[in-house]
C-alpha cells in the first residue's frame, strides 16, 4: 500500500493531529489525539523518543 503526501492509499485526506489537553504520564510532554487504522488514540508528541501511546478511553483518567 502506498500513501501519497495528501492522504492515505484509499484517497481519503490525511488528519492531522489534536491537542488532546493533557500530558504524557511517561515523560510529561502533550499528548496528541491522532487517527490510526483502528480509530483514534492519545500519542505522545515526545515521539520516537517516548513512545507513550494510549486508547480514547484513558482520557478522562488523564484530566
Amino acid at each position: 500500500m502506498i500513501r501519497s503526501e495528501e492522504g492515505e492509499a484509499d484517497g481519503t485526506p490525511k488528519s492531522e493531529p489534536r491537542p488532546a489537553g493533557v500530558n504524557c504520564p511517561k515523560c510529561g510532554k502533550p499528548m496528541v489525539i491522532r487517527t490510526g487504522k483502528r480509530g483514534e488514540f492519545l500519542a505522545c508528541t515526545g515521539f520516537p523518543r517516548c513512545r507513550n501511546a494510549l486508547s480514547m478511553d484513558k482520557l478522562p483518567e488523564l484530566q
